[in-house]
C-alpha cells in the first residue's frame, strides 16, 4: 500500500513541478517588465535598456506579446536618443549588439537614430568631439507642437507595422499547422 502511495505522489509530483517551474519564470519576466517599465518612467534608460533585454530573452519572437515589442521599441529608441546627447560609443556597441540579437527591434525610426549615431561616432573618432556645440537639456521635451506631432505619427506608424507583422506571424504560423496536418 505505501509503495503504491509514494508511486503516486511522485508521479503527481513530476506532473504538477513542470508547472511550478513556468510560473516562477512568468514572475521572473513580469518582475524584469515592471522593473524596465519602472526605471523608463523615471528616466534611467539603461537600466530599463538591461531589463527589458532580460524579458526579451524569455521569449521566442514569434511568441513575444505586442506590448513588449512595443516598450522594448520605446525604450531603445529612447536609450538611442540619450546616447545622441551624450555620445557613449561603448552603449551605443552594446544597443547595436542587442539589435542584431532583436532583429525585430529594427524599426525604421530607430535606424535611422543608428545610422545618425554611426556617423556621429566615426566623425568623433576622425576629427574628436565637437567641443563647441551646445549640450541638449537631457529628457527635454519637444521643442515645439510640431516635433511633437511627427512623434506620434511616428508612433502610429509603428504600431500599425507592428500589428501587420503580428498578422504575418499569426498566418504563417496557421499556414505550417495545415501543412502539417
Amino acid at each position: 500500500m505505501s509503495k503504491k502511495i509514494l508511486f503516486t505522489s511522485l508521479a503527481v509530483f513530476f506532473l504538477f513541478c513542470p508547472g511550478v517551474f513556468l510560473s516562477a519564470e512568468d514572475v521572473l519576466v513580469q518582475r524584469y517588465l515592471n522593473a524596465a517599465n519602472d526605471r523608463f518612467s523615471e528616466g534611467d534608460y539603461e537600466r530599463a535598456f538591461n531589463y527589458i533585454n532580460n524579458a526579451l530573452g524569455a521569449y521566442k519572437v514569434e511568441e513575444l506579446p505586442q506590448n513588449i515589442e512595443l516598450l522594448a521599441e520605446n525604450i531603445y529608441y529612447t536609450y538611442l536618443g540619450e546616447i545622441t546627447e551624450t555620445r557613449d560609443w561603448a552603449a551605443f556597441q552594446n544597443i547595436k549588439t542587442k539589435l542584431a540579437e532583436f532583429d525585430f527591434l529594427s524599426t525604421e525610426r530607430i535606424a535611422r537614430r543608428v545610422r545618425t549615431l554611426n556617423t556621429m561616432e566615426s566623425q568623433d573618432s576622425s576629427w574628436g568631439p565637437d567641443t563647441r556645440a551646445p549640450a541638449p537639456a537631457a529628457g527635454s521635451a519637444p521643442a515645439d507642437s510640431a516635433q511633437a506631432e511627427r512623434e506620434r505619427q511616428e508612433r502610429e506608424a509603428l504600431e500599425r507595422e507592428l500589428e501587420i507583422r503580428r498578422t504575418e506571424r499569426e498566418q504563417m504560423a496557421e499556414s505550417l499547422r495545415k501543412e502539417q496536418e
